[in-house]
């Protein structure tokens, strides 16, 4: 842990200034991560403290510099009291978080009253995973809105698609299960061994449950709505602007095919050609021409055949 314990007698804890057991050092655990996501295969650890966490995604990091931690689905087990920096870092590199919800169940209750309510609301902080993840997804969007630069994240879109795709499915089945146990709750009766209070509060967390499993299903598909807009105007826009490039060149081919004729007509090998011979000749046909050109460049201009938008009044 980034901060000590604290004096606790439920976890045998007597030293105020304990933080926690590092099992292995930073420079063996850096030796076996780029070892094994060099040969391409999925490292993760038990990870429980946020300095633990800290020190895991630290070394992703160093080694992402050499190997592509993102390709080999790297992730942190556990990875408990996550602090946010941990949680950006993350997000940024790629790596799986991988939490287990039963852990809050089970020790949850003596946690909070050990450590407190502020410290507690980064156990396991899925609201702020899912802030991480809006944030990226609407990173992309500004990269894929502007027409001017290359999008090249198609893979890390692709794949957090996939993954809303699969959150998806597995909320759908949750929702569906606490819906059952609902109605089964509802023929449960009240007995010597459940008591009408311990019942009702039953059911009021499952409700609880529930409309927490239909607030993320609602996030996701907006989620996914809002990747899907956004890849769709990324191709309108670069169809739009491929419009606009040919429309440029048909407006400069377009200026120049008449002085293309002129030369042409002046061009022919005749021997009698009296416009050819004059004294001015040169010079006529040469304003003629910059008039010309100067015409139609100022037509294409005032309605905007040399750029995008609509047309000059």
């Amino acid at each position: 842990m980034r901060e000590p314990w604290g004096v606790s007698e439920a976890y045998g804890i007597s030293d105020p200034a304990y933080r926690g057991v590092q099992k292995i050092t930073p420079e063996r655990l850096k030796l076996l991560v780029e070892s094994v996501t060099a040969a391409g295969l999925q490292f993760t650890a038990h990870s429980v403290g946020d300095a633990a966490v800290e020190l895991l995604i630290d070394t992703y990091e160093e080694v992402n510099e050499r190997h592509s931690v993102r390709a080999a689905r790297s992730s942190v087990t556990h990875c408990n009291f996550m602090h946010p920096d941990s949680i950006a870092k993350a997000a940024k590199l790629g790596v799986c978080v991988d939490l287990q919800p039963i852990w809050l169940h089970m020790d949850g209750r003596m946690l909070t009253q050990h450590f407190g309510e502020e410290r507690m609301a980064r156990f396991q902080p899925y609201l702020d995973l899912r802030r991480e993840l809006t944030r990226q997804l609407d990173h992309w969007q500004s990269e894929l809105l502007n027409p001017r630069t290359r999008f090249n994240n198609w893979s890390a879109l692709l794949d957090s698609r996939l993954t809303l795709h699969y959150l998806d499915e597995v909320c759908e089945d949750q929702r569906a299960t606490i819906q059952d146990w609902l109605e089964a709750l509802d023929t449960w009766q009240a007995d010597d061994t459940l008591r009408p209070k311990d019942l009702e509060m039953l059911r009021v967390r499952s409700r609880d449950l529930l409309e927490h499993i239909e607030r993320v299903v609602h996030h996701v598909d907006r989620l996914e709505r809002s990747a899907e807009t956004a890849v769709q105007m990324h191709f309108n826009l670069q169809s739009n602007r491929a419009n606009d490039v040919m429309k440029t060149l048909t407006a400069v081919t377009a200026i120049f095919l008449p002085l293309n004729l002129i030369t042409g007509y002046f061009g022919m090998n005749f021997e009698v050609f009296s416009m050819l011979h004059g004294e001015h000749s040169l010079v006529w046909a040469s304003l003629f021409m910059l008039l010309i050109a100067g015409g139609l460049a100022w037509f294409f201009w005032r309605n905007r055949y040399f750029g995008s938008g609509q047309k000059r009044r």
